[in-house]
């Protein structure tokens, strides 16, 4: 048995190494959703005025991982896709911003000695 002799047999196997997905790429059918949204909105406030009591908000991981691939060994018959779902809990902090209106609005970086967010955390 060489160093080799377990990739061959998984690789005869019908078993690759893939790059895991970073993101869930959108059906059509969301896609279409989405729009609909937007338009039910737009139609909610037709005048730009109208939007400068709303307020979007986003949040992101910035993480200090630096394997920012992640390999899988997945069977020929597995979509890749349906692992980007799968995710690692990053070592990092959360950065979360807000346009409210015309303007930026809040902005905060929720360290992970904050502990866990749930919807109380969130909002306050």
């Amino acid at each position: 048995w060489g160093d080799r002799a377990f990739t061959r047999a998984m690789l005869e196997a019908g078993f690759k190494r893939r790059v895991q997905p970073r993101r869930i790429r959108l059906t059509v059918a969301h896609r279409q959703a989405r729009l609909a949204f937007a338009r039910e909105q737009l139609a909610l406030r037709p005048r730009p005025e109208d939007w400068e009591k709303v307020a979007f908000s986003d949040e992101t991981w910035a993480t200090n991982n630096p394997m920012w691939k992640r390999w899988l060994t997945i069977h020929d018959s597995e979509d890749i896709e349906d692992w980007a779902t799968i995710r690692q809990k990053p070592h990092g902090w959360m950065f979360w911003g807000m346009i409210c209106g015309w303007e930026k609005a809040g902005s905060f970086v929720w360290e992970k000695e904050y502990g866990g967010i749930n919807s109380e955390k969130y909002q306050r």
